[in-house]
């Protein structure tokens, strides 16, 4: 990847020249230092990018502190280049660990010296994970120490000390999900002067921000709540983040993602004639699954009487599959529908793949 790094910034290198002709009435007081080593780089945020407290230790060596800090930083690299007496080039490598995903990003941004503690950038990010690839526009503003680095929540506070949000279950469909969103300490968002808006934020992109796709609800009261994301597509890999906004200040907290089913893990359910189910699943997903079979009575549309589980299939793993049939006892019309489950657990999630219902009547929903 460094070879690849070394030609991006040879190309940025002559989009920026082909820039710089521009008028800077500073440009002959040369504030632009010829290293960044031993100095500490502080980015604000920006509308495509949270801010950063870093340090240059030596030639590619950077210690990076994201104001996100529930992100894990890894592979960390730098490139910085003087163009001019204001100007310069700067590029870093990283990776995000996202649970079980790896989102890499490579930033090129041109730094304007406008004194020398501070000026403006702008650029792009460029990211891949899975195989996708995208780009965003960079821009704000940066402040340059002599050593350590400023606390990025300085820059942009990005945790809460008073309210931590995070998902505590989700409920995956092929094109639907409910999720639970599950507080720490609502108390303090429970009084009547105090307004606050949660919910997720998510999309087919890593970190998403409010910009994107949102659910909301108004005041935190209860310890969690269930939230439904409707209009997804089959077997898509969805980033979610939960937020919190209060007096218009936005809190992002811990990221993960989900896979919709139908690509890398089917599940299916027919009825036959009788008492009897055809079932299906399969498994192409690096993880582990107890799939089972349930089925639930409804007292009132919103109120279950009870939920049981006809069939533990065991453990699955990528690469199992299966087809088979069940007869279970009882009458059709004693149930209100069949669900067919895949059930993973992650780092502080637990996941449930759910085939469409089978209802009593014999339609899917």
């Amino acid at each position: 990847m460094k070879t690849l790094l070394t030609i991006l910034v040879i190309s940025f290198s002559l989009i920026l020249n082909s820039c710089s002709n521009k008028d800077d009435s500073s440009e002959s007081l040369g504030y632009a230092p010829e290293t960044l080593i031993g100095k500490s780089l502080n980015l604000s945020s920006g509308p495509n990018s949270i801010a950063w407290a870093l340090s240059f230790f030596s030639n590619g060596v950077i210690s990076m502190i994201p104001s996100d800090t529930s992100w894990k930083i890894e592979d960390t690299y730098y490139i910085y280049r003087k163009t001019s007496e204001n100007r310069a080039e700067l590029t870093i490598e990283y990776t995000i660990r996202i649970i079980d995903k790896m989102v890499a990003h490579c930033y090129e941004v041109e730094l304007l010296f406008t004194s020398e503690s501070e000026g403006t950038y702008k650029g792009y990010d460029e990211w891949e994970s899975d195989g996708k690839e995208d780009s965003n526009s960079l821009n704000g503003n940066f402040v340059v120490g002599t050593g350590g680095t400023q606390n990025p929540e300085d820059i942009m506070s990005d945790e809460s000390e008073e309210l931590y949000v995070y998902l505590g279950s989700a409920n995956i469909f092929p094109n639907r999900a409910s999720l639970s969103i599950s507080y720490t300490n609502p108390d303090k968002y429970q009084t009547a002067d105090s307004y606050l808006t949660a919910g997720i934020c998510y999309g087919k992109s890593p970190h998403p921000t409010i910009s994107d796709k949102t659910t909301s609800q108004k005041m935190i009261d209860t310890y969690y709540r269930t939230v439904n994301l409707s209009e997804l597509e089959l077997g898509t890999v969805y980033y979610l983040r939960p937020y919190t906004m209060n007096n218009n200040k936005v809190t992002y907290y811990k990221e993960t993602s989900i896979e919709t089913v139908g690509k890398n893990i089917k599940l299916n359910l027919e009825r036959l004639n009788g008492n009897t189910i055809r079932l299906s699943y399969s498994i192409n997903k690096s993880s582990t699954y107890n799939v089972t079979l349930n089925v639930v009575k409804m007292v009132t549309p919103d109120a279950i009487e009870a939920a049981y589980q006809l069939k533990d299939f065991g453990y699955k793993t990528k690469g199992d599959f299966e087809t088979a049939t069940y007869t279970y006892s009882g009458s059709w019309g004693q149930y209100d529908y069949f669900s067919l489950h895949a059930i993973e657990k992650k780092e502080n999630i637990t996941i449930f793949y759910r085939s469409k219902f089978l209802y009593s009547d014999g339609f899917h929903g």
